[in-house]
């Protein structure tokens, strides 16, 4: 990074690589975020590692998002955070005018935070959450959302419902589970393009059309009801 001439248009770090830095992982980031040679970046991906809260065994705090991220807002237009904390009463920062695509992989973030967050990013296509904690319930009132993916973690802190309250661009809704994940509650209200829904499986959660209600059961066999 110091002897780039930049400009960078796109900056991804595996997690492998943040991982080698056991001590100061966020500072080391944060370091390389300041870089010159990043100035108007459009693209950044990284993650601390993947988390894994249980009921009873509660994790330590993750390292906060690097603060450099947000000499970015102008300019990102694609984002993929994982591994890290989003801070409280903060919610004028996080304002991306111009993202399109926002990937959230087991990052600690509240429920206040998150709304805040996806009010910030007023063009925002692409929505992913996967493995996140401490965001229960999310309404999703956005104009220009398209399609969503869910992967709720474990514990009690998960996503338990998600509520597509005004979503009138949104045409897929992914929900994804596995054998440390649980199912949640969605409700639609007002989502008219949503065409494609899935996939199904016994961790499929509850959906609520207006008075319309689906639900999976294995008995033995895959019946949507």
């Amino acid at each position: 990074l110091s002897a780039h001439l930049g400009p960078g248009r796109r900056f991804f770090i595996p997690r492998y690589i943040l991982g080698q830095d056991v001590d100061r992982p966020a500072a080391t980031l944060d370091d390389w975020l300041r870089s010159p040679a990043l100035d108007n970046l459009q693209e950044l991906g990284f993650n601390y590692g993947d988390r894994f809260p249980r009921d009873l065994c509660p994790l330590p705090p993750p390292p906060l998002l690097p603060a450099s991220v947000y000499r970015f807002s102008s300019t990102l237009r694609v984002a993929s955070f994982g591994g890290c904390g989003f801070p409280d009463g903060n919610a004028t920062a996080l304002h991306f005018p111009v993202l399109k695509q926002l990937s959230l992989l087991h990052v600690t973030i509240s429920e206040s935070s998150l709304h805040a967050l996806l009010a910030g990013c007023p063009v925002l296509q692409s929505l992913l959450l996967s493995f996140n904690s401490g965001c229960r319930r999310l309404r999703i009132v956005s104009r220009s959302l398209r399609s969503i993916g869910v992967h709720p973690a474990w514990g009690d802190c998960r996503l338990q419902q998600l509520i597509l309250e005004d979503a009138p661009s949104l045409e897929r809704l992914l929900y994804f589970s596995s054998g440390v994940s649980r199912a949640m509650d969605i409700s639609v209200i007002s989502a008219p393009k949503l065409d494609t829904l899935g996939p199904l499986s016994d961790k499929f959660p509850r959906l609520d059309f207006g008075t319309t209600v689906f639900q999976v059961y294995l008995c033995p066999h895959f019946h949507l009801r």
